[in-house]
């Protein structure tokens, strides 16, 4: 009879440390879940301060500026000294139409604002292909002049140049043959072009060159009036290239502001001794979208990466 107490006992020692098991590990998860809850709600006190105080930032910003508002635009592209007009608007919250004087500092020069229906304007013409800045407003109201910084940055050759990647898809293999080195590819000839100003594509061809030298070119088809497109050829293309030289592929895309954009899609080096030489620099081009742009007499007007 003893025996069976002490077992009984026994079982029911064991029963009790099996749910004080599963009771810990419960504790333990609930302790998990309402300590993931805290930091939830830590973070996202926190986001919304972090909100509040760059709101009460930006309104007090707000109520010390002289300015009820200040934009500017891109406008149209003049094609003749390849500049691109921006247009300026600033209105100051107190101003005499009477006496009050504006000027902006463009690229480190003082330039006079026109007074129109209440705001300050004023069209500038920026290069196309270098970086200017506006850093300031000045006004200027019977001796006492008052002054706010703008820190506005042109960059159209990032704004409103278009972006074009061209590149080939498939299989490529190359082989000396009767005193040449012999380059194949099949596959396809990529296309994308991403507008950003008013200009569209006109044409797209590929030029092959030897040398510097262009010898040959193909017209790849384009739909009328896209703004952006993707386009993908199908190719097969067989090319000798003579020991001791060079062959790039690059993809020309005129558009309707009368520039010609020549993206380097291949470049093949061959030594005299007919083995491809691996060129570093070329690879590198050839990934960041190597670009020449030129005008439509052939001028160059930019070379480098985009």
């Amino acid at each position: 009879m003893k025996k069976h107490f002490w077992n009984i006992v026994t079982v029911i020692c064991l029963g009790s440390l099996v749910l004080c098991f599963f009771r810990i590990s419960w504790l333990k998860k609930e302790i998990k879940k309402l300590q993931n809850d805290v930091s939830s709600q830590i973070t996202s006190l926190e986001s919304n301060m972090r909100s509040n105080v760059s709101y009460m930032e930006g309104l007090l910003e707000q109520e010390a500026s002289i300015l009820a508002n200040a934009e500017w635009k891109y406008g149209a592209y003049n094609r003749e000294d390849f500049s691109l007009e921006v247009k300026c608007k600033i209105t100051p919250k107190e101003y005499h139409p009477e006496t009050t004087k504006a000027w902006i500092v463009f690229d480190e020069q003082e330039i006079p604002l026109e007074l129109s229906n209440g705001q300050y304007v004023k069209s500038l013409q920026i290069p196309l292909f270098e970086e200017s800045r506006v850093s300031q407003v000045m006004f200027e109201d019977d001796g006492v002049f008052r002054t706010e910084t703008l820190d506005w940055t042109f960059s159209p050759l990032y704004d409103y140049i278009p972006d074009i990647y061209a590149y080939l898809v498939g299989r490529s293999s190359g082989n000396v043959r009767n005193g040449e080195y012999l380059w194949r590819h099949s596959g396809t000839l990529e296309v994308n072009w991403m507008g950003k100003g008013n200009a569209q594509a006109e044409s797209v061809t590929m030029v092959r060159c030897l040398d510097g030298k262009s010898v040959e070119q193909m017209e790849i088809p384009l739909d009328e009036d896209d703004q952006n497109f993707s386009r993908s050829h199908e190719v097969a293309l067989e090319y000798r290239i003579p020991f001791g030289s060079v062959q790039e592929l690059y993809v020309d895309v005129v558009d309707t502001d009368g520039l010609r954009y020549r993206v380097l899609m291949n470049h093949i080096k061959i030594d005299e001794n007919g083995i491809r030489i691996e060129e570093g620099e070329y690879e590198k081009q050839l990934q960041d979208g190597y670009t020449i742009i030129y005008d439509q007499e052939g001028k160059e007007l930019y070379r480098g990466m985009r």
